[in-house]
């Protein structure tokens, strides 16, 4: 494309650098660019706001403060950083030099969420790579790491959600809530009907007198029939 620019130049004269541009643009398609940064005071200035229109740069602002608002570069980065690190552990000064075979293996790795690589989506096939075990490793091994602290970060947050809705439930159960009578061996109580069937509405809900004989963890009773009436003759019941 190069060559093509320079003879275009030559046969049509030389001429300014807006003319250059301009007949470029007829020629070429030039795809407008997009600027990606921080959300932050450095990239607010009125000049690059300026600058940015006049060239016809998209410029974009992104939240990185917080895991769920971290940007595009940022998401990257998270990965890429410590690899870079690990392979240069010898001389941090040379981790350019790992930046290529690293930025094809990651284009060529498949995405959990779309099960393709960058590069099928973007080219439209398969990308043909020597493969390079230690880096694809150390890729791999970040990438399952961010996974993993990413799923317990959502777990910790359904916990404490889960916990803070427990805790709502429990000051509107305990609200209306009485602390229940305590029974000792001997004392004579009723009982609620707990059996269900045909032409019970008109019978009475509670059965008794019942005698209690033994007393049970959590407020539960073993009782047993006094007297005729109706009711089984022993059982256990609760004090609820």
């Amino acid at each position: 494309m190069e060559a093509e620019i320079i003879k275009l130049i030559h046969e049509n004269d030389h001429f300014s650098v807006g003319k250059t541009e301009e007949i470029v643009k007829k020629e070429f398609f030039i795809p407008n660019l997009t600027n990606v940064v921080k959300k932050s005071s450095a990239f607010t200035s009125i000049l690059i706001n300026d600058y940015c229109d006049e060239e016809n740069i998209q410029h974009l602002e992104i939240a990185t403060d917080v895991p769920r608002e971290n940007g595009q570069v940022e998401r990257i980065h998270r990965t890429l950083i410590p690899v870079l690190t690990k392979l240069s552990l010898d001389d941090s000064t040379k981790s350019y030099k790992y930046v290529d075979r690293l930025q094809r293996l990651l284009n060529s790795t498949k995405c959990r969420s779309t099960k393709w690589t960058s590069f099928e989506l973007l080219v439209g096939t398969k990308m043909r790579n020597r493969e390079d075990i230690l880096i694809k490793d150390l890729l791999l091994e970040e990438m399952e790491k961010l996974l993993l602290e990413q799923r317990e970060f959502l777990r910790n947050d359904a916990k404490k959600n889960h916990e803070i809705l427990q805790s709502e439930n429990r000051k509107t159960y305990n609200r209306r809530r009485k602390k229940a009578s305590l029974y000792k061996e001997g004392d004579l109580v009723a009982i609620q009907r707990t059996q269900f069937g045909a032409a019970l509405k008109l019978r009475p809900k509670f059965l008794g007198l019942y005698k209690v004989t033994k007393l049970n963890s959590k407020e539960r009773y073993e009782v047993e029939k006094v007297g005729q009436h109706e009711g089984p003759n022993s059982t256990t019941t609760s004090a609820d």
